[in-house]
């Protein structure tokens, strides 16, 4: 493996890890972290590429936006080999605490090694030195250099996304959408859809320079920036509206879900377990669903 054609330093300090579907960050400086981990079915190629950008330095933390397999199934190896803290919003650290949770990121993990051709299980044992951060906290990388987290729920209740200042650089885990490599870009309102909006135009106004996306690509400046997030906006209301159309005339969230799955999503380029896929779509036709109830609650 040529090394140096699988890594690039896209700013000062700043360099991905190129792999399929799955690019990871390293922000480098006095201290350095990784932003998110990937499925465990890359773990061996991702320590390799980290100790060849490290050399003999530390990977003090990593970063993790939201407690999702494809987001942390790596965690554990990673933090065997390099001893790094993991930090993330306080519901994720308790979730990743909960054995029935790390045993669904293990199953998870192992149902894409065999979707990859890769026979063999993974491991989730209980991670060690978690931290929680919150909403508005500096996390320093060097004197002139910080991350400033951001509350953007909506995708999951545990979002978090992370400032790179002052180059204005945005790690939005999957709060944004994903974009594929046909280019379309595929709503995530899992948790809660008005929250995924409210967090999209929150990251709208933040004007960042470059879009640190955790599947496929990152987009560069500011115009191109705004262009996906708008786009990522448009998309989750079309698809929002669908749901309830769908909804509307009587289907049941099963049938609105293969449908999806059929119609909206057909060849999905971020590949996965059929099952994560179904959970991605049952979620936010409940998400929708919540929308209805809510709207029909009147005060007493």
């Amino acid at each position: 493996m040529n090394l140096n054609k699988t890594i690039s330093k896209i700013s000062d300090n700043l360099f991905i890890i190129h792999q399929k579907m799955f690019p990871l960050y390293l922000v480098s400086g006095e201290k350095n972290f990784l932003i998110d981990t990937s499925v465990s079915a890359f773990n061996e190629k991702i320590i390799k590429k980290l100790e060849f950008l490290l050399t003999d330095k530390q990977l003090d933390s990593i970063l993790l936006t939201h407690s999702h397999y494809d987001h942390t199934g790596s965690a554990p190896y990673i933090q065997k080999k390099f001893g790094s803290a993991i930090l993330g919003s306080e519901r994720t650290i308790e979730l990743l605490k909960k054995e029935n949770v790390r045993e669904f990121i293990r199953d998870m993990n192992t149902k894409f090694n065999h979707v990859m051709g890769i026979k063999k299980d993974t491991m989730f044992p209980p991670l060690k030195k978690m931290d929680s951060i919150k909403d508005g906290d500096i996390i320093r990388i060097s004197h002139d250099r910080f991350f400033k987290v951001i509350k953007t729920p909506g995708h999951t209740k545990c979002s978090l996304s992370f400032l790179l200042m002052p180059q204005k650089i945005l790690f939005p885990g999957d709060a944004a959408g994903v974009i594929e490599r046909n280019n379309r870009i595929k709503p995530l309102f899992l948790s809660d859809y008005n929250s995924y909006i409210t967090s999209i135009k929150k990251m709208i106004g933040i004007k960042a320079k470059m879009l640190c996306l955790p599947h496929n690509f990152h987009i560069k400046g500011e115009n191109r920036v705004k262009n996906y997030l708008e786009r990522s906006l448009e998309s989750s209301i079309i698809l929002k509206d669908k749901i309830q159309n769908s909804l509307n005339k009587g289907m049941v969230i099963e049938e609105i879900s293969e449908t999806i799955l059929k119609k909206e999503f057909p060849l999905p380029t971020v590949e996965g377990p059929k099952k994560a896929f179904n959970i991605n779509l049952l979620s936010m036709i409940k998400a929708v669903e919540k929308l209805n109830e809510n709207k029909n609650l009147t005060p007493e």
